[in-house]
C-alpha cells in the first residue's frame, strides 16, 4: 500500500535539517512527545532527543515538514537514504548535519537492533561538552545583557549556545535587567490646601491638589464661604 511518507525535522532558528525519517501516520509528529524529549537517555536515540528537548524548552518547537507522500515502504526508506547521505550524520560524516543512528532503515526495523559503538558516544559527548560550554565572567555577561542591552536570545546567537543555558547563567549571576519606568519624567506641584508637594507624569494637566481629601475640603471651605456671602446680601 501506498501509505508511506518521508518526513524531516528543521530547527526553526537555524532553518537546517536535522532528522530525517519514514513513517506512516503520525510518526512524523511523536517525536514531540513530552514521554520522549523529557527522558532522552531512555530513549533509542538520545542525541536526537536532547536535541528536541533544547528546543522544546526555548519554545522554539521543531518544524515537521513532509517531503513525499502516498509512497510505498521501499520506495520511501529508499528515499529517506538519498537524503540521509545528501545531509550526512554528525559525527560519522564530515560536516553532517543529521542526528539519524544509520543511512537505512533509522536501526528501529524489528529484528536489526543497531546501538551504538562507544567511541560514537564519545564523540557525541565531545560535541555537546563544547556546544554547551559557555561559563562568562560576571562583568562579561552583564555587558552583553545590561550595558549593551542585548536579549537573551541574541546572546544565544552570538555564542551559539541555547537560550535556556543563557537564561541559567543570567540566573546563577542574579542578573536581573531594570524595570523601565512607566513615566521617566515627572512633574512636581504643590497642593493649594495642605501645602504639600507631590509629583504627577507628564501626560497629567496641571493639578491644585493632592489627593481627593484636599479638594473635597477646599470645596467645602468654598460652599460655607459662598452661603455666607448668600447670607450678608
Amino acid at each position: 500500500m501506498n501509505n508511506c511518507y518521508v518526513y524531516v525535522l528543521l530547527d526553526p532558528i537555524t532553518q537546517e535539517i536535522f532528522y530525517v525519517g519514514k513513517g506512516t501516520g503520525s510518526r512524523d509528529s511523536s517525536h514531540l512527545k513530552p514521554s520522549l524529549w523529557n527522558n532522552p537517555k531512555n530513549t533509542v536515540n538520545p542525541f536526537l532527543y536532547f536535541k528536541i528537548k533544547s528546543l522544546m524548552e526555548n519554545k522554539t518547537p521543531p518544524i515537521i515538514k513532509r517531503l513525499h507522500e502516498n509512497i510505498s515502504e521501499d520506495v520511501a526508506y529508499n528515499i529517506e537514504n538519498n537524503y540521509i547521505k545528501q545531509y550526512g550524520r554528525r559525527f560519522l560524516d564530515n560536516n553532517g548535519k543529521l542526528f539519524n543512528i544509520s543511512d537505512f532503515k533509522g536501526g528501529s526495523a524489528v529484528g536489526k537492533k543497531k546501538p551504538w559503538s562507544d567511541d560514537r558516544k564519545e564523540k557525541h559527548k565531545c560535541y555537546w561538552r563544547e556546544r554547551r560550554k559557555y561559563n562568562p565572567s560576571y562583568d562579561e555577561l552583564y555587558n552583553d545583557y545590561i550595558v549593551n542591552n542585548l536579549k537573551r536570545k541574541e546572546i544565544s546567537e552570538k555564542y551559539n549556545i541555547s537560550d535556556v543555558l543563557v537564561k541559567k547563567r543570567l540566573n546563577e549571576f542574579g542578573i536581573i535587567k531594570p524595570k523601565k519606568l512607566a513615566y521617566p519624567q515627572r512633574n512636581e506641584y504643590t497642593c493649594i490646601v495642605c501645602s504639600k508637594k507631590f509629583e504627577t507624569p507628564l501626560s497629567v494637566k496641571v493639578r491644585k491638589y493632592c489627593s481627593n481629601k484636599c479638594y473635597r475640603n477646599n470645596n467645602a471651605i468654598d460652599v460655607v464661604e459662598k452661603s455666607q456671602d448668600d447670607v450678608k446680601n
